[in-house]
């Protein structure tokens, strides 16, 4: 028998020949150069993976990241592992210094933010002078509102002082999510209900 050998070709097709091979020489016996062809192959197999790493199916540590952090928000946290996963490739990091604006009042509302780290406060001018009417933190949305109606926005959203971080969605992705998720829906809706009913 001549020698064994595995030239470069496609990880599939090294797999294959390398499983082929493996079974037909271990069932006969084979032994090369003194040692078992059946180790040889094993050998070359591993050769193969170290020259060919078959790519990895889960989600990159970034990607794995966002879906945790949307598992902690009430808007998304009824959504299957494989929609959590959708929404958060629809998402963009963002991350604030203290007391950035992430949204000016007036502005037109074309993204909204889940707050994934720090506190933002939402504050306004009032006969003249800065009020700030409320405080969110990390599982807390800001901006949905004007999103949804695509109005200008009616107040400030700014980093607090100890900055902030979120994931942020635009509006095709957010109403693309809508359409297809009504559970999303339903919790914003509470959301919004619970807010109106503290404010």
């Amino acid at each position: 028998m001549g020698s064994l050998a595995f030239r470069r070709s496609h990880p599939f097709e090294v797999l294959c020949t390398t499983v082929v091979a493996t079974t037909v020489y271990s069932a006969l016996g084979y032994v090369e150069n003194g040692l078992p062809v059946a180790a040889l192959v094993a050998e070359a197999l591993r050769a193969a993976e170290e020259e060919f790493p078959m790519p990895s199916s889960d989600p990159p540590t970034g990607l794995i990241d966002r879906i945790l952090a949307l598992q902690q928000v009430p808007m998304f946290s009824d959504l299957a592992p494989e929609d959590l996963q959708q929404v958060a490739e629809r998402s963009t990091d963002r991350s604030y210094a203290p007391d950035e604006v992430i949204y000016r009042q007036g502005d037109l509302g074309d993204e909204m933010l889940i707050i994934t780290a720090g506190q933002v406060r939402i504050s306004r001018m009032v006969s003249g002078r800065i009020e700030v009417l409320r405080r969110y933190g990390a599982g807390d949305h800001v901006g949905e509102l004007s999103l949804l109606r695509g109005l200008p926005r009616v107040a400030d959203v700014i980093a607090d002082n100890t900055g902030a971080a979120g994931l942020a969605l635009d509006a095709a992705s957010f109403r693309a999510i809508l359409d297809g998720r009504p559970e999303v829906v339903m919790a914003m809706l509470a959301t919004l209900a619970e807010r109106i009913g503290s404010s």
